[in-house]
């Protein structure tokens, strides 16, 4: 269309039909959206590619930037102002109704605040600019002894009328715990369940009823942006409000997550053109095409949407859906010279000895084919074929993941970020990520918390400290 087209009365009416078309959240509108809608050259040319500022002008966008689910909130925005930063802070505060105090980096995290913590260093420095007072009630070195701690849990307790879990008494005492898992309350107790059973007490369970099923759903379902999956909402944490569902307690009648998501409104059944963009998303990804197997796992539900006929009756096998959208089928012509290439390329690019699942990631699984079937020197094992090429796989195990961490912390000269640290000691990450570390946590920042470190560098905290009493002294 014209640019003359684009008047303002003609943006906001094309803008309104686009949202009630998609009947879509407008916190869920995305650039995508007006692209593949006829619209990508009024979001460009008027609103410089920002779905927000496009939802403002319209009156649709009764919430901040940095609250859309693809939010376009660059550092820029924080860093060329300083109301925004504050407003943000302030914003946060009042969501969470939380003291000031009690403001950790999970809550600028799981607000999709992260970026604003690139200006400050810290999210302490993030509280002081917006005129909280902090550091006052911050306990330093030493101040968590037995009694404390007790002192701490019990308030909790009392408050919650009943036993705290982990995550509850973490993000209110952080320091407590530490006190805890570093055997300072009790040199036999280094867990959360060791304290528990050391004070006589036993973890509460959640009695699942249809509210709490329904609440839980939806704080998941907020988190992720979308609908949780079936293996999403059945693992730990959420494992008996599936389990309430699966055995018909929710409704005698719903059996299954799909007439779950049925009942409430929320089933997004397979459909050809849904099955055609997460096969291109999923392809992009890998940077390659995907097999039945990794689409299989990924997206049971489209594979068999396939083999029933229903997205073409004529194409009911995998490599029909390939021929069909003109794809190249995936042929082995892995050979041991390209197979030993492709790993240096991949040990050059990481610094280090990849995992096998990274080279499965990277490759695929034709690229694995020709070990099970013994092509390399009758090797037919992955740790078979380190010691072949004479390398040796890290065996890790918590001394050595803090070495890692501590000599990763050395060169940076700050404390690593996650992705950081992932990249270079993977395998070190996944022993931390899958509980071996330390089963009563499984994520980065509560690493860095078990450790006696913030998730940012603190020596950035203290010189912004320092730069501000002198500062004063002026």
């Amino acid at each position: 269309m014209a640019r003359k087209y684009w008047t303002l009365n003609n943006r906001i009416n094309h803008i309104k039909d686009l949202v009630i078309k998609l009947d879509k959240d407008p916190k869920e509108i995305s650039q995508k959206d007006f692209a593949e809608n006829g619209l990508g050259g009024l979001i460009s040319k008027n609103y410089s590619s920002n779905p927000y500022l496009a939802l403002k002008e319209a009156g649709l966008a009764s919430f901040e930037p940095w609250e859309m689910i693809n939010s376009s909130v660059g550092n820029n925005y924080w860093l060329k102002n300083q109301e925004n930063r504050i407003r943000a802070v302030k914003w946060l505060v009042n969501k969470t109704k939380k003291r000031p105090q009690e403001i950790k980096i999970k809550d600028f995290e799981d607000n999709h605040l992260r970026g604003i913590l690139s200006h400050y260093g810290s999210y302490i420095t993030a509280l002081k600019e917006a005129g909280y007072d902090v550091m006052s009630h911050r306990k330093f070195k030493n101040y968590w002894t037995p009694i404390k701690v007790d002192e701490a849990f019990d308030q909790l307790k009392e408050e919650l009328g009943r036993i705290p879990n982990y995550d509850e008494f973490l993000e209110r005492y952080g320091g407590a715990l530490n006190a805890i898992v570093n055997c300072r309350y009790h040199s036999k107790v280094n867990n959360w369940s060791g304290y528990l059973e050391y004070r006589a007490l036993k973890p509460q369970h959640i009695e699942w009823d249809i509210q709490k099923v329904d609440e839980a759903f939806d704080f998941l379902r907020k988190k992720l942006g979308r609908n949780p999956i079936c293996q999403e909402f059945s693992t730990k944490k959420y494992f008996g409000a599936f389990r309430f569902i699966k055995e018909g307690k929710y409704n005698p009648i719903i059996k299954s997550w799909n007439q779950y998501l049925k009942y409430r409104n929320m089933y997004n059944g397979w459909t050809s053109e849904k099955i055609d963009n997460v096969f291109d998303m999923f392809r992009n990804k890998l940077k390659r095409t995907p097999t039945q197997k990794e689409f299989t796992k990924s997206y049971g539900g489209a594979l068999a949407f396939i083999g029933a006929g229903k997205y073409n009756p004529n194409i009911t096998t995998w490599n029909n859906y390939l021929r069909h959208r003109r794809v190249k089928l995936n042929q082995n012509n892995w050979t041991p010279e390209k197979f030993n290439k492709s790993f240096d390329n991949l040990k050059e690019e990481s610094g280090r000895i990849p995992l096998r699942i990274e080279f499965l990631n990277r490759y695929g699984g034709g690229a694995l084919e020709i070990l099970s079937h013994g092509t390399i020197s009758g090797i037919k094992k992955w740790n078979d074929y380190l010691k072949y090429r004479k390398l040796e796989q890290i065996g890790w195990m918590p001394k050595k993941v803090d070495e890692a961490f501590d000599k990763l912390r050395n060169e940076l000269k700050r404390i690593p970020q996650l992705h950081e640290f992932k990249k270079k000691y993977s395998g070190a990450f996944d022993h931390i990520f899958k509980g071996k570390y330390n089963k009563d946590f499984h994520t980065w920042s509560k690493y860095l918390r078990f450790r006696g470190y913030e998730q940012n560098n603190i020596k950035q905290v203290l010189d912004g400290m320092l730069n501000d009493y002198i500062q004063g002294e002026k």
